[in-house]
């Protein structure tokens, strides 16, 4: 990973630390990498998309007449992913979204907007499910002997 971080990094994305793990099959729109941020200890998992630009203005301009075919419209905007982030497979995760620190994102989850710190996200239309601290804290109740490697 800490070759792929220095690829990212050479490509114009922001990482802030290190990204712990990021599947190959993960498509990042490196042609707006700039506007792609990724914060510290981040897992991306199978399949998941992550997009600063839609095209599909253009086609909505268009209906309206306003396209122009020489110049085609888009929207770009930044995708910000906070540190200690898990993203699940199949995630799609929309120009303009900003997720924060210590979040899990559900597998097969489409993100946009914002997204509070602490938060587990869940469904197509990405909606908070859960606070994360008291996941976590159940979790350690439920199945504290598996954390515990003293």
């Amino acid at each position: 990973m800490k070759i792929y971080n220095k690829y990212l990094r050479a490509c114009g994305m922001e990482i802030n630390g290190n990204v712990k793990f990021i599947h190959s099959s993960v498509y990042l729109d490196l042609g707006y990498a700039s506007n792609i941020h990724i914060g510290d200890n981040c897992v991306l998992s199978v399949n998941t998309i992550i997009l600063a630009h839609d095209f599909s203005v253009e086609c909505g301009m268009n209906a309206i007449g306003l396209g122009d075919l020489s110049n085609e419209k888009k929207l770009v905007k930044d995708v910000h992913i906070g540190d200690n982030v898990f993203v699940g497979c199949g995630c799609i995760i929309l120009p303009g979204t900003r997720i924060g620190n210590n979040c899990i994102i559900g597998a097969g989850s489409v993100c946009s907007g914002v997204i509070p710190d602490n938060s587990i996200i869940t469904g197509e239309k990405g909606k908070v499910i859960a606070n994360t601290i008291e996941w976590a804290k159940q979790k350690n109740e439920q199945y504290g002997d598996l954390w515990n490697t003293k």
